[in-house]
């Protein structure tokens, strides 16, 4: 059996804080239930994630959960990123989270410097987004 993570509860602050070796991970109190139920790892290299050690499913298949990905609600099959609002890696409070396309996760890994542009939030792909905001001069060229 595995050891379970620690976490303190802050009720007066609305925050539950995951410590794990010398790192800690905050979360909304209110996802604290959910998320007690996996054993999360924290990784601090190039890029920071926390998941919880893969478990199998049904059919006998591993899948990894992450937890930023957890606390929203996400599915395996949806392909949007998702980045931090604050570029904290460990804050994973749900108004520090926002959804992007597929295409600025790469901008995001190669820079950490991350400019959340509102167009490309709600998983808007990139042409989407162009095609959106492009005006034509009725010969298809923007203006």
């Amino acid at each position: 059996m595995y050891k379970e993570n620690k976490w303190e509860l802050d009720h007066e602050s609305g925050i539950a804080t995951l410590k794990y070796k010398r790192k800690e991970v905050i979360i909304d109190i209110a996802d604290y239930r959910m998320a007690k139920q996996f054993r999360w790892v924290v990784y601090n290299g190039r890029f920071p994630y926390v998941r919880a050690y893969s478990h199998l499913t049904d059919d006998g298949t591993q899948k990894n959960v992450y937890l930023k990905r957890l606390v929203l609600g996400m599915d395996e099959d949806d392909r949007r990123c998702v980045v931090h609002k604050d570029g904290n890696c460990f804050n994973l409070r749900r108004n520090n989270l926002a959804l992007t396309g597929r295409g600025l996760w790469k901008a995001e890994e190669s820079t950490h410097n991350i400019s959340i542009d509102p167009g490309v939030l709600n998983g808007e792909t990139k042409e989407e987004q162009q095609a959106t905001s492009t005006q034509s001069a009725g010969n298809g060229k923007p203006l």
